[in-house]
């Protein structure tokens, strides 16, 4: 079986997932993501991967340590993805964007999608 961490920091909150191969096991609202909040989360799930989804400055010791625990990918605009972003600076398009339309093109490949964000600011990508 192979587990992987999703990380998902917001304005609002900081979220992780637990996934065993691709079934969603458990989801965790976090109350902060230092060092021994990532320690813990791998000690306790033993993962094998990790992503992070930020749009928020996280503690670079967090990532250090998932780093170090598992294959962390941090995702950003420099990330292999499955479309192209037709903007001038793919640089100032959110993680959290970036996954959402991730997942609507990988999980309707070859249609046109509409997927709004319902964050601290409602997004249509």
């Amino acid at each position: 079986m192979r587990t992987t961490l999703c990380f998902d920091f917001g304005n609002t909150r900081l979220k992780a997932a637990v996934f065993a191969n691709d079934d969603l096991k458990e989801v965790i609202v976090l109350d902060k993501a230092d060092e021994q909040t990532a320690s813990d989360l791998l000690v306790k799930y033993q993962p094998h991967h990790a992503i992070l989804s930020s749009v928020i400055h996280h503690d670079n010791d967090f990532v250090e340590v998932l780093e170090h625990g598992t294959r962390l990918h941090v995702l950003s605009s420099a990330s292999k993805l499955p479309f192209t972003i037709p903007v001038a600076k793919p640089e100032t398009v959110g993680a959290d964007r970036l996954a959402l339309c991730a997942a609507a093109v990988t999980m309707h490949p070859g249609r046109h999608s509409l997927v709004i964000g319902l964050g601290s600011c409602v997004t249509y990508n």
